[in-house]
C-alpha cells in the first residue's frame, strides 16, 4: 500500500502530474500471490478525491508443465468519462526440442471488439530456425491491419532464440 503525501509548496511533482493542492495523492495496492505453478497480481489505485476504485491491472500466470505456459491480463480503468475495460489471453506451447507455438488476443469488454491477436509458430534446429506469424490490430471503426511475417535465422548470428515465449512475457507485462 503506498500514498504520496505532497509538501504545501510542491516544487517536484511525478512525471507530467499536476501539482496537487490536496495534500495527498491516490492511493495505490499491489498484491501478489504465488502457488507452485500459478502466479496472480494486482495493483490498484483508490481515488481519494471521487471515493472510488479509479484503476486496476490484474494479471495471472500458469505454468502446468515446464513446456506450456498461459498468461491473463485485465486492465480497468475509469478516468472522467472514459473507462478502457479490456482482457488479453496468451499462451506458449513447447511441442518438443524443435516446434513452438504462441498466441494471444486482446479483447475491449466496453466495446465488444478484438483489439489485437497474434500466433506464431516455430521450427528451431541446432544451426537455424523459421517462424511463421501472423497479426491483426483494430485501427479504427472496423478496419484492421493484417500482416504476416517469416523469419530465418542462423544460429550465432541473431539473438531472437525463445523470442515466441519472451515476445509474450513482456506483453503481459511478466
Amino acid at each position: 500500500m503506498g500514498q504520496v503525501i505532497y509538501l504545501e509548496d510542491q516544487k517536484v511533482t511525478l512525471s507530467t502530474e499536476q501539482a496537487t493542492e490536496q495534500g495527498r495523492s491516490d492511493i495505490f495496492l499491489k498484491g501478489n500471490l504465488y502457488f507452485d505453478t500459478l502466479s496472480l497480481f494486482n495493483t490498484s489505485k483508490y481515488s481519494q478525491q471521487q471515493q472510488k476504485l479509479a484503476d486496476s491491472l490484474t494479471r495471472a500466470m500458469w505454468n502446468p508443465s515446464t513446456h506450456q505456459t498461459w498468461f491473463m491480463h485485465h486492465t480497468w480503468s475509469k478516468n472522467l468519462s472514459v473507462e478502457t475495460n479490456t482482457l488479453a489471453l496468451g499462451t506458449y506451447q513447447n511441442f518438443s526440442s524443435q516446434w513452438q507455438l504462441g498466441a494471444y488476443a486482446r479483447y475491449d469488454v466496453e466495446d465488444k471488439n478484438i483489439e489485437d491477436m497474434e500466433a506464431k509458430i516455430r521450427y528451431q534446429s541446432c544451426c537455424w530456425a523459421l517462424q511463421f506469424g501472423a497479426k491483426r490490430s483494430f485501427v479504427a471503426q472496423g478496419l484492421y491491419n493484417n500482416s504476416f511475417t517469416i523469419n530465418f535465422e542462423l544460429s550465432g548470428l541473431s539473438s531472437n532464440q525463445n523470442s515466441i515465449k519472451q515476445r509474450l512475457a513482456n506483453d503481459f507485462n511478466f
